[in-house]
């Protein structure tokens, strides 16, 4: 407590308080009074503070508070092991009695134990085993969902590019045609012209003027130019999609299609890839997951970033993105691919800290994933967990 009143006398709005069983120590009853007034107070003054608690009523606090939001690590209890992953939102539930039950203890201590229980903290924890039962069945859900919407994005993938060949099949069939037809007309008219010169030696040779009807003759002759077929616009046609894509050039703004994100192009690394800047990270991409964007678009987007800059909020820029990744049981190849993929988009979403899980097993992942975080550019700093926690089996990762 001497510890704690010295806290709160020097913090401020500027710091960050970590209290760890805040109350423990003494009367259940006082000590969560006490630690509810503690947080309470560090809230009034704008105090950013992380509180670890036993006590059902400060999970019930914070539930009822806007200030204060539950949050606990997921615990298997059939393996009796934790899973390394945040629960927001979620209290922590009580698991004593259960462990027990596991580790063997006498049924006739664990049912004696139960009874003393009060109702209110046994139903407090069913209610939390329920809402982690219902988030399991959620991410579940949410991975299928997701395994959906990537098998539909390929599909509709891959019938743009059946349709782009249709297409460019159907042009290239009708400026054959075109072409054909010219080359028809093109013979016909030469017969015809030598026809309407034979006609005119014919009426000559008779004393006969042309008159009439040599106007007609001409009349249809210069009809079958007008049957001339022309082919440029289905030229234009194939090549100007292909054409508007290609002047791509160093410091325009383009949409990268893997990432759904606008970046700017900073360099030409091949005929087919060009490097791009999205936001701190540089990546290289083949020129068909380029998409160029209008000039008004372009400083539309621009206008926008400047505006986000000049209010700036210190906040994660997207909920969507996990602040850990679990490579355990991935093969060795595909787990670098995935953590590769992972840090993109980490960085892309402002993440500070993240923790990968490659569990401790051989070493072999665990080796692999310290040498490629040694060599990247986006890690800032890397080191393993607490040794209390995961330990050696996942690598706490700071970002640039």
């Amino acid at each position: 407590m001497d510890n704690i009143k010295s806290i709160v006398e020097n913090a401020d709005e500027n710091s960050l308080v970590l209290l760890d069983e805040l109350g423990a120590g003494t009367d259940p009853g006082e000590g969560s009074a006490l630690a509810m007034a503690i947080i309470e107070y560090f809230s009034e003054h704008k105090v950013l503070n992380l509180t670890t608690t036993h006590y059902p009523e400060l999970k019930i606090f914070a539930d009822q508070n806007d200030f204060a939001i539950n949050a606990s690590m997921e615990f298997d209890v059939k393996s009796l092991r934790p899973t390394y992953k945040l629960l927001m939102g979620i209290p922590g539930q009580s698991n004593a009695l259960t462990i027990s039950r596991r580790l063997g203890l006498r049924k006739e201590i664990l049912d004696k134990a139960e009874s003393y229980v009060d109702p209110q903290d046994q139903k407090l924890n069913e209610l939390i085993k329920g809402l982690v039962s219902q988030r399991a069945d959620l991410s579940a859900k949410q991975v299928s969902l997701k395994n959906s919407l990537d098998q539909a994005k390929i599909k509709n993938q891959q019938l743009e590019l059946q349709l782009a060949s249709i297409d460019k099949q159907a042009n290239e069939k009708i400026l054959e045609a075109k072409n054909e037809a010219n080359r028809i007309i093109a013979k016909t008219k030469d017969e015809s012209k030598k026809i309407i010169d034979q006609i005119r030696r014919e009426r000559l040779q008779n004393g006969r003027q042309g008159g009439r009807n040599e106007q007609e003759l001409q009349r249809l002759a210069h009809g079958l130019d007008k049957l001339r077929q022309d082919g440029s616009l289905e030229k234009n046609k194939v090549l100007k999609k292909a054409k508007y894509n290609k002047a791509l050039k160093i410091g325009q703004d383009v949409m990268v299609t893997p990432y759904h994100q606008v970046g700017t192009i900073i360099d030409k690394i091949s005929n087919n890839q060009w490097q791009v800047q999205l936001g701190i990270l540089k990546v290289n991409v083949d020129q068909d997951q380029l998409e160029r964007i209008s000039d008004a678009e372009s400083k539309k987007i621009h206008q926008q970033t400047q505006t986000k800059a000049s209010t700036r909020v210190v906040k994660n820029s997207s909920k969507s993105v996990s602040g850990h990744i679990d490579l355990r049981g991935e093969r060795y190849e595909q787990a670098m691919i995935d953590l590769d993929r992972y840090l993109d988009q980490a960085v892309l979403n402002n993440l500070g800290t993240i923790e990968i899980i490659h569990g401790k097993g051989s070493g072999a992942l665990r080796q692999g994933v310290t040498q490629m975080l040694r060599s990247d550019r986006r890690v800032k700093s890397h080191q393993f967990a607490n040794p209390n926690g995961a330990g050696d089996g996942a690598t706490i990762v700071e970002l640039r």
